[in-house]
């Protein structure tokens, strides 16, 4: 496929896509939806119940939303990537962007070889596993909150900036060289790692958090 825009819509069934040139709108009420090698300025994909796929699509701008399924992207490059889901685990793995927002209400949140200089990983109910590439910048801002499950974030070894750890019930541990700002306790760290402009802001209601 090709053109300036693609516009396709199901009400009741899948849509795979291949090979698409140009910006894309693509929506099924019921049905999953498969975008792959494919390129352009903006994908915006929507499934009203059904799973969200994405295999080497180079966009600068990437929405994806689905009220109930999973969204899987792998080899994603661009300026933004949004991936939004309400019930269903959010896993990328290998993608470059200057801004990276995963979100799920019920589900958990899994990033591999991550490069990126704002990223927000949110869930309402899920672990989070965020692994960020070693080409991330120094001041990376990062934010990663969940309500219920335990948080694992392995930093890019050049990160310099605020750390702040927090949960209610669990434990937090960080391999990083933090000063410490405050109290100290095991269920909160604040502090600084060198003498950089980026931040770390891990909290969790009820879990652990580790620091790597």
């Amino acid at each position: 496929l090709a053109g300036p825009t693609t516009l396709l819509r199901s009400s009741s069934g899948s849509i795979t896509v291949a090979d698409l040139k140009g910006s894309a709108k693509i929506q099924t009420s019921y049905g999953s939806i498969a975008c792959r090698d494919s390129s352009g300025p903006e994908l915006d994909l929507k499934s009203g119940s059904g799973s969200i796929t994405l295999s080497n699509t180079p966009f600068a701008n990437c929405v994806a939303r689905t009220s109930y399924g999973s969204i899987s992207c792998t080899g994603f490059q661009g300026e933004a990537l949004k991936l939004h889901s309400s019930s269903g685990g959010v896993t990328v793995t290998e993608a470059q962007a200057d801004t990276v927002d995963l979100h799920t209400s019920y589900g958990r949140l899994e990033a591999r070889r991550v490069a990126t200089a704002n990223l927000l990983a949110h869930s309402g109910s899920g672990g989070i596993d965020i692994a960020c590439s070693e080409s991330c910048p120094a001041n990376l801002k990062a934010t990663a909150k969940t309500s219920y499950g335990s948080i694992a974030f392995q930093a890019p070894p050049q990160f310099a900036g605020a750390v702040r750890l927090s949960t209610s019930y669990g434990s937090v541990r960080t391999a990083l060289p933090v000063t410490l700002t405050g109290a100290i306790s095991k269920k909160n760290v604040t502090g600084q790692v060198g003498e950089g402009t980026g931040s770390l802001d891990l909290e969790t209601s009820s879990g652990s958090i580790e620091l790597k």
